[in-house]
């Protein structure tokens, strides 16, 4: 996905230790995100791709983990966030 990735700024936030519970508009639903998913939906703040936060998190967290496991899980994070309307996508503009 090349779309850059903001948060849904109609969400309700509120946050739990390290951890995060969204109330989603127009809905009955809400996300408990857990401290991974809350630092992927603080990344997503209409200036970064999901390639950018894959990239952004393999740097923050080194040598620490595998790679590939990282970009799984980020890139399923990510698909959860938007089928949720946690985040929502915006065309990345021309020349980026």
């Amino acid at each position: 996905m090349n779309d850059l990735l903001k948060r849904n700024q109609e969400a309700r936030v509120k946050e739990i230790a390290s951890e995060l519970l969204l109330l989603l508009p127009g809905t009955e639903r809400a996300l408990h995100l857990n401290e991974m998913a809350s630092v992927v939906y603080a990344l997503c703040d209409g200036t970064r791709t999901a390639g950018d936060i894959q990239a952004q998190l393999a740097v923050e967290l080194g040598a620490a983990g595998d790679e590939a496991d990282l970009s799984k899980a980020v890139s399923d994070c990510i698909a959860t966030l938007l089928e949720q309307e946690a985040l929502l996508p915006e065309p990345t503009p021309a020349g980026r």
